[in-house]
């Protein structure tokens, strides 16, 4: 014993908290456990899912403070390229444990091969002997929405069931769990997805988007379904509202807050069977959903491979968001981001859940004004370059620093405008001719305008598309 403890001395860890599932409980060294945190996948501008950002110390360190800073407890990852030690011990400095996500290859596989079957239960228990003894892992989540696609789900569930086996036998510290698209199969015997047959399974993931309100009856259902307890793998709504083509913080906001109020009065700490949730998502991913780019692929999430380009297209339909039934694959983050940089511009979602989780350091979202007031416009647009200029408008609430850039959908900076006019009233404007920096008419094409307001303790941006024709 005094060898092992000298080596997690050297290795400058903590030892890992004892972390069981007792009933429908989480408990984190005795103590009940409720999940309050985000999904998270902090994909820079310009890469796709398969950027490995955990051996990126400049992302997840300028992440987890924020994090944490709201109130969150948790993070969940998706695959087993997107994780590390540096990562996790970071996580636990931050005081946020991580459900340590694996399952990169597991969509569309045969999970009748047997073959398949070994090498995934075999990756898996390679995967926890590498991490199981970092205080930061919280539970392991094998798989993300798996069954949705496979043809094979009856034996995807018993495949569930092995690697739940086989991570117990090597790792008896650390609940097993998955992320099933919502609660359609579960409980259901005929596909092995029942108590029985997945005995080893410690507790349910569940991915949930069913608009503003999660009601009783959901709750209900998921506890006569299965006897284990349960939380929101994901659950959330985007910043673009795409009824009205622009972005609406205070939508996203609304919606955010009533989910949560939804799921915190069915949490065990209140007597009933769910663990909390984790808000999809951390930040905006802008390779998801891109119709517009340089390259294409087919990756899962449906996308084009790293896109500059933040998409504004329609992508799918969800009646049960009832004030945009549009949703926005690339805008779901709590945080925007910006190419090039870490830098987080928090949403007024990111405040109301810190009215909700850390009210001790809260800014109350009602109090909270956007520093940019409406949409950024332009007019004319499209615009004949060399001979139009159009002129970009917006509204600001204060005296912000103000910034104007063009940009290319390479990413690349056309234009920077710094003589930004103040019309009065908060209206500025600034005017582009449609050339570079070197006076150069610029080719035929999309622009992606970005303009960013900063202030000593926040910062703002927004885009306007720009069509330049000849």
């Amino acid at each position: 014993m005094l060898i092992v403890i000298a080596a997690a001395v050297c290795a400058g860890r903590a030892w890992p908290a004892a972390i069981t599932v007792q009933g429908r409980k989480l408990l984190v060294d005795g103590a009940q456990f409720n999940i309050k945190g985000v999904d998270y996948s902090p994909v820079p501008v310009g890469s796709d899912w398969h950027y490995d950002w955990a051996d990126v110390p400049s992302i997840y360190n300028s992440d987890l403070p924020l994090i944490r800073s709201m109130g969150a407890n948790t993070v969940r990852t998706y695959q087993e390229n997107n994780i590390s030690q540096a990562f996790l011990d970071s996580a636990y400095q931050n005081g946020i444990y991580v459900i340590v996500g694996y399952g990169q290859n597991l969509w569309g596989q045969d999970f009748t091969n047997p073959a398949t079957r070994a090498q995934f239960v075999n990756d898996f228990a390679s995967f926890i002997n590498t991490y199981k003894g970092n205080p930061a892992v919280l539970m392991w989540c094998f798989g993300n929405e798996v069954e949705e696609h496979t043809a094979s789900k009856a034996a995807w569930y018993t495949l569930l069931k092995e690697a739940a086996d086989k991570a117990h036998s090597i790792d008896p510290n650390h609940p097993i769990t998955t992320a099933n698209q919502d609660i359609t199969e579960l409980g259901v015997s005929a596909l092995n997805a029942d108590d029985t047959t997945l005995s080893s399974l410690d507790v349910w993931g569940v991915n949930v988007y069913k608009g503003k309100d999660f009601s009783q009856a959901f709750f209900t259902e998921m506890s006569t379904r299965t006897a284990k307890p349960f939380f929101l793998s994901e659950w959330g709504c985007d910043a673009y509202n795409g009824d009205k083509g622009a972005e609406s913080q205070s939508l996203q906001a609304s919606y955010i807050g009533a989910q949560w109020a939804g799921i915190g009065a069915n949490l065990t700490s209140n007597g009933k069977a769910c663990l909390g949730g984790l808000v999809f998502e951390w930040c905006d991913e802008w390779w998801k959903g891109d119709t517009i780019a340089l390259t294409t692929s087919t990756i899962g999430g449906g996308g084009v491979k790293g896109s500059s380009y933040h998409d504004t297209e329609n992508d799918w339909v969800n009646s049960a968001y009832t004030d945009d039934i549009y949703m926005n694959e690339e805008w779901w983050g709590l945080v925007s981001v910006a190419a090039g940089t870490a830098l987080r511009t928090p949403r007024l979602a990111y405040y109301a859940l810190k009215d909700l989780w850390n009210p001790s350091q809260a800014v109350a979202s009602s109090s909270v004004t956007t520093l940019i007031q409406n949409e950024v416009k332009n007019y004319p647009n499209p615009l004949i370059a060399g001979r139009d200029v159009t002129r970009v408008e917006f509204t600001v609430a204060g005296a912000p620093q103000l910034e104007v850039v063009i940009f290319d959908l390479r990413g690349g900076k056309v234009f920077q405008q710094d003589n930004i006019v103040d019309l009065g009233s908060g209206l500025m404007s600034a005017d582009w001719n449609g050339r570079d920096e070197n006076n150069n008419i610029v080719p035929a094409g999309l622009y992606i305008c970005r303009v960013k307001a900063k202030t000593p303790d926040r910062e703002e941006t927004k885009y306007r598309k720009i069509a330049v024709v000849k």
